[in-house]
């Protein structure tokens, strides 16, 4: 306390000094002691069990507080629009400097990662149609963050072979292999090392992804952003790009999906444009059969034993499409979904395949019986020139057909 107000005789305690941001540092008693106050403390205000109060001199002080505290916000402004002019004008010696150390930087990172690495090779750029053909590339991240062994796959693109539709259960490694393929071929035309055994790229003059995961815009759909991006990419895609498609037209129903994902692998086609195009829909399996430049590719799954819920995810890319429909609730199973929930799920499974199954045994049934009465009815037509009906006969005889087969 200033020795000023050391006179006071207070039984209990004295005043504090504390501080507020509108009113500055004011002092404060206990309610039972204000009595002993003289008239020195002023602007006495009661707040609870204490009362609060000011001196002349006191707001004298905060008074120069404020002022001291504007003239440092002053010369503080002042100082730092004089180091901004400083700055401005060497501004360009600045992002000279920024990029060699960015550059450096890379470099450095590069070279590390090459040198305590193994099984990182020189990759190889080749023109316009040069294939891609990657050897056991690998993920650089998933490689370097993971404690397990990263299982390799094999790429190879060519012009007259540039679409790849890849099939498989959740989680068997298609998403991952993708971002693979993107993250080699960006290493590469950045002038590093990539984590293969072998690795030959062409020259890409852009590297697209669309997933259907992707909902940036909060003011779409989901579907709505997916198609729109869809547009933009097939309107823009040349010849150079390499394009990065996973699970596309999963937003709508499972016939709309597939019929999407068709017409845009068929736009694909129709283009010199390499891509990967990974799907749910396994009908897309057929265009491998169509067209010379698509290739089936798929991730295998198998469970343990018969009827086990423990699935041996093995991350290898084969030949061929993956038709497995029931790997999705064996999934749900070694995630820790209830056992009922399980069970339930599995003979409801059980029981909309059936009925699939007779549907389709039943319009299997209609097209042949269509096909015979259509065999039958042409059969009939093709012998009237040889009737000798007359023409009210023949005019009957043609209404029977009619009633008949229509």
């Amino acid at each position: 306390m200033p020795e000023r107000y050391q006179d006071l005789k207070f039984s209990i305690e004295v005043p504090h000094t504390l501080q507020d941001k509108t009113k500055g540092y004011y002092l404060t008693v206990k309610a039972a002691e204000e009595g002993h106050l003289d008239q020195r403390f002023l602007q006495r205000v009661r707040k609870g069990q204490k009362v609060h109060c000011t001196t002349k001199d006191l707001r004298s002080l905060n008074q120069q507080l404020k002022e001291s505290l504007a003239t440092i916000m002053t010369l503080s402004h002042k100082a730092v629009q004089e180091l901004l002019r400083t700055v401005r004008e060497e501004m360009g010696v600045l992002y000279a400097i920024a990029d060699s150390v960015s550059l450096l930087d890379v470099l450095m990172s590069f070279a590390t990662t090459v040198m305590l690495t193994e099984n990182w090779q020189r990759p190889s750029l080749g023109e316009t149609d040069s294939p891609i053909a990657i050897q056991k590339g690998r993920h650089p991240v998933l490689e370097a963050c993971s404690s397990n062994i990263f299982c390799p796959n094999d790429t190879f693109l060519q012009k007259g072979e540039n679409l790849q539709i890849i099939t498989g259960p959740n989680m068997a490694g298609k998403s991952t292999y993708l971002r693979q393929v993107a993250l080699i071929c960006v290493l590469a035309h950045m002038g590093s090392y990539v984590p293969a055994d072998f690795a030959q790229l062409r020259i890409t003059d852009r590297l697209i992804l669309l997933s259907g995961n992707d909902a940036s815009d909060l003011n779409t759909s989901s579907f709505m952003a997916e198609m729109r991006s869809t547009a933009f990419i097939l309107q823009h895609m040349t010849n150079q790009t390499l394009l990065i498609v996973d699970e596309v037209g999963r937003g709508t129903s499972s016939i709309e999906g597939a019929a999407l994902s068709w017409a845009i692998c068929e736009e694909i086609l129709s283009s010199d444009a390499y891509c990967l195009f990974a799907t749910h829909h396994t009908p897309l399996a057929q265009l491998g059969s169509m067209y010379a430049s698509a290739t089936n590719l798929c991730f295998s799954m198998a469970l343990e034993n018969e009827g086990s819920e423990n699935a041996d995810q093995r991350h290898t890319l084969s030949a061929g499409s993956c038709t497995e429909v029931k790997y999705g609730i064996t999934l749900a199973a070694s995630q820790g979904m209830d056992r009922d929930v399980i069970v339930k799920a599995q003979s409801i499974a059980a029981i909309l395949l059936s009925i699939s199954a007779q549907e389709e045994g039943r319009k299997r049934r209609s097209e042949e019986e269509e096909e015979s009465a259509s065999h039958e009815l042409a059969s009939l037509l093709l012998a009237l020139p040889n009737s000798t009906l007359s023409d009210s006969g023949l005019r009957g005889y043609l209404r029977d057909l009619k009633a008949r087969f229509f």
